[in-house]
């Protein structure tokens, strides 16, 4: 028995039309503000970057609280083939994964992960709180193998969970990694409740 996806209504539809173009003027003003501020005020003798934020909210807020976060999916990809990715794996006895068979996957698939990081290895090289900060900062977002996700929080530490850097899980048993990492980066993650980090 097959199912139809029911067509959006015309109320919908406008109400969609509605928000995109209160969404584009809102855009609009705020880099012609911007602009203008940039015109009237001394240049910095150090440059600073400026950061705008973008507060989403939902209708249905997910009923449990939980560790991994929930996506969000994007029409258009938050990180894109520039971003800096990397990806967590256990290379422990009982996997039967290896940074060669990591390294070939990504390069065949076009997949962009730009450090392939051994759990072993985060055991050891970042016990350290600077090490730990180096890491955060130097990739825009983590993943890791679903199986060492709950792991994780105790060789992180706490500031991954500060600033949203909670490696989002990914399935590496399951051939389809490209698809996965593709729909983390076009994904706005979505913590919920309190994660006991």
């Amino acid at each position: 028995m097959s199912t139809t996806t029911p067509a959006p209504s015309a109320s919908t539809t406008k109400i969609t039309k509605a928000i995109t173009k209160t969404v584009r003027k809102a855009v609009n003003a705020l880099l012609k503000w911007q602009n203008s501020k940039l015109q009237t005020e001394k240049p910095d003798l150090l440059e600073s970057d400026e950061f705008a934020y973008l507060v989403l909210t939902l209708k249905k807020i997910p009923p449990k609280a939980r560790i991994n976060a929930y996506k969000v999916p994007f029409p258009n990809p938050l990180h894109s083939q520039l971003s800096e990715l990397c990806l967590i794996y256990d290379d422990g006895p009982k996997s039967d994964l290896t940074k060669d068979f990591i390294q070939k996957k990504i390069k065949a698939e076009n997949i962009p992960i730009s450090k392939i990081l051994k759990l072993s290895k985060l055991k050891t090289d970042y016990v350290p709180f600077e090490a730990k900060r180096k890491l955060l900062y130097s990739y825009d977002m983590f993943l890791a193998d679903r199986r060492i996700v709950l792991l994780l929080p105790k060789y992180l530490g706490k500031q991954f969970f500060k600033k949203k850097k909670i490696p989002v899980p990914v399935d590496l048993e399951h051939k389809n990694w490209k698809e996965q990492v593709d729909k983390a980066c076009g994904s706005a993650l979505l913590f919920s409740g309190r994660a006991s980090w």
